[in-house]
């Protein structure tokens, strides 16, 4: 199986039992790098059980290692011009939990050689348009689950953030402020029926096609 599968096995798992808490900022500059900041948190038997689905699944420890310090650190560093500030995992009151704060040189070269998962920055020449994305494989259509799982991922919190260095023309977050445009996820906003996507675009006059 590709490692991108196996990290989507991981996630899914998470996601699916209702324990996986992210947190993703993408603040992107004008030259083309970002810093991406993430923190993400879940039961210690689920992440326990996410750990040993994703070593079956790869046939051999390792890989994304959402809670292994070691593990992420090694993930990490297959991404050239990807400088790690922070790379931290641990455990606190039944939970196991995990940080990093990424320095990335290119963020369109690395979110097309997989750094995050279903994300991408392209470029429209015709609308002379940049969009940034995020696209979940996972189908969150109500209709989808059984009630019991349906409810579990009701309680999934998730906070998404980009920061763009130009105009939002276009978007479908929850909230925009100036070119900041977020989207918030939890009980009260449940992921279910969420868009397919999280999408916003904007005009750049200095990030270079």
């Amino acid at each position: 199986m590709k490692p991108l599968r196996q990290t989507l096995l991981v996630l899914l798992c998470l996601l699916v039992a209702g324990c996986f808490d992210l947190d993703e900022k993408i603040t992107l500059h004008d030259d083309g790098s970002a810093q991406i900041e993430l923190n993400w948190s879940a039961e210690k038997a689920r992440a326990d059980l996410a750990s040993d689905l994703q070593t079956a699944a790869s046939g051999q420890a390792g890989g994304l290692g959402f809670f292994d310090e070691k593990a992420l650190r090694a993930y990490l560093a297959k991404f050239p011009g990807v400088e790690v500030d922070v790379a931290r995992c641990g455990e606190k009151n039944g939970q196991r939990y995990g940080r990093a704060i990424l320095r990335v040189k290119d963020l369109r070269a690395a979110l097309k050689a997989g750094l995050l998962p279903h994300t991408s920055l392209t470029y429209d020449k015709k609308e002379d348009l940049w969009t940034l994305a995020m696209k979940p494989d996972a189908d969150l259509d109500r209709k989808a689950f059984p009630p019991a799982e349906a409810e579990a991922i009701r309680q999934i919190k998730l906070k998404l953030e980009f920061d763009l260095p130009g105009e939002v023309t276009s978007q479908n977050g929850h909230a925009k402020t100036g070119d900041k445009v977020s989207w918030e996820f939890g009980p009260q906003r449940s992921l279910l029926g969420a868009p397919r996507s999280f999408t916003a675009s904007f005009h750049s006059s200095k990030l270079k096609p």
